[in-house]
């Protein structure tokens, strides 16, 4: 019963991130990673992931959260080398998954609470990760922004769509 359970669940989370994210799938061809207009959403470590928040710290720490509490039930962190919303307006990130030479990598984190958990659990990436980030123009104090990101762990986490980021 519980396997049953189980593969429903993983059944219903395709269908979801399906609906939210226009059929992107995970991959590490560049070429193919446009992101869609729709609210960033994807799967982070074998669940659907809704972007309910997003941040970046005077860290230069990206936060793509779910959940909208000081802990997030679900993220992938990126840390960029700059450090304020001014900073980062009308920059772009290509990864390649590849190891290029002169390639600059951004360390990414990805977590997840497990069930009935209070902490989320991760992992680390340098490398073998492919990412598509691009912002916009600010306006206001607000900077839109695009994201395909697609992560090389078992689960084969990603995330795909548009957010904004406030003045920081």
């Amino acid at each position: 019963m519980k396997y049953l359970g189980a593969c429903l669940l993983g059944f219903l989370s395709v269908l979801l991130v399906n609906a939210d994210t226009g059929n992107a799938k995970w991959t590490l061809d560049l070429k193919k990673m446009v992101a869609p207009s729709t609210p960033a959403a994807g799967m982070v470590m074998g669940a659907a992931f809704k972007l309910d928040k997003t941040r970046l710290d005077t860290t230069g720490a990206l936060i793509l959260q779910q959940g909208t509490g000081v802990i997030p039930d679900a993220a992938i962190i990126i840390f960029l080398p700059d450090k304020s919303t001014r900073a980062v307006a009308g920059k772009s990130y290509v990864i390649s998954a590849d190891k290029l030479d002169g390639q600059m990598k951004l360390p990414v984190h990805v977590k997840r609470k497990p069930p009935g958990g209070d902490l989320p659990r991760g992992t680390a990436f340098v490398d073998g990760y492919a990412m598509r980030l691009v912002f916009g123009t600010e306006k206001g104090g607000v900077v839109p922004a695009k994201i395909y990101i697609c992560l090389p762990d078992e689960a084969k986490s990603f995330i795909t769509g548009s957010f904004s980021l406030g003045a920081n």
